[in-house]
């Protein structure tokens, strides 16, 4: 069985077949080279738009809809007559062709950090997280816990509420982050975001409206920073002086 490394999408490959989107791209930045290459950005499942062209990315071809595969380029050809990296290896679309989408944003608070941590990876932003490590593995953390279906996605719901978003939109048919789609891997991270901004009083909110528990928050994280722990045990802390509080009631 294949690792799933965080924030990494993921290629699932079969033989020379792919069927997963792993590869992103901006049409803005390719048409911007003088030779087209893809950044290793784009690989990242939490980088979803282009901070510096402000516009959405693409995690597929949008003419044939097949995942990017630029590595490709020169298969079943002399290397002088591949195209270049611009081009979709199943169609021959220009890529820097694509249409040039705004991203979407519930509130300009989401927008403004999302910027800020897509600009920290390209080096064009100073980022200001107590570490950035621990910054994006909580992140990371928080988005898998609102795809967690066993809970009735309560944590995405109670997030979607906080912002005004009542629709009824739910994350695709996958528990992993990397697996879904471009669409739904931005608006699930713009909710992770939110929390980030003023974590403890946010986090407390949704633990004390019972949309989510405190061992959701730690499932499954070996690694997890001093300050997240610090947060997330207060609430265990408080369930126990409450159920010793309610044992001593004569």
């Amino acid at each position: 069985m294949a690792v799933q490394f965080r924030w990494v999408l993921p290629i699932l490959g079969y033989g020379t077949k792919r069927r997963g989107f792993c590869m992103q791209f901006c049409p803005a930045c390719l048409a911007d080279d003088a030779r087209p290459y893809f950044r290793k950005q784009w690989r990242l499942a939490f980088y979803t738009y282009c901070p510096i062209h402000q516009i959405a990315l693409h995690d597929a071809c949008p003419a044939c809809g097949a995942p990017i595969c630029h590595y490709r380029r020169d298969f079943g050809l002399d290397l002088p007559q591949a195209p270049d990296m611009a081009h979709c290896t199943s169609c021959g679309f220009n890529l820097r062709e694509a249409v040039r989408r705004t991203p979407d944003f519930a509130n300009e608070e989401i927008r403004v950090e999302f910027d800020r941590m897509l600009l920290s990876v390209v080096n064009r932003g100073q980022i200001d997280f107590e570490t950035e490590y621990g910054f994006f593995a909580v992140l990371h953390q928080l988005c898998r816990v609102m795809c967690m279906q066993q809970n009735n996605w309560r944590l995405l719901r109670f997030v979607n509420n906080q912002i005004g978003q009542e629709d009824d939109w739910l994350p695709g048919n996958s528990h992993t982050l990397e697996h879904l789609r471009l669409a739904d891997r931005h608006r699930l991270v713009s909710l992770a975001l939110w929390l980030m901004i003023d974590l403890e009083p946010r986090l407390t909110l949704a633990w004390r409206q019972r949309a989510v528990r405190y061992n959701s928050l730690l499932k499954e994280f070996s690694d997890t920073p001093r300050w997240y722990d610090n947060v997330v045990g207060k609430f265990s802390d408080w369930r126990k002086d409450k159920v010793l509080s309610s044992s001593q009631i004569p």
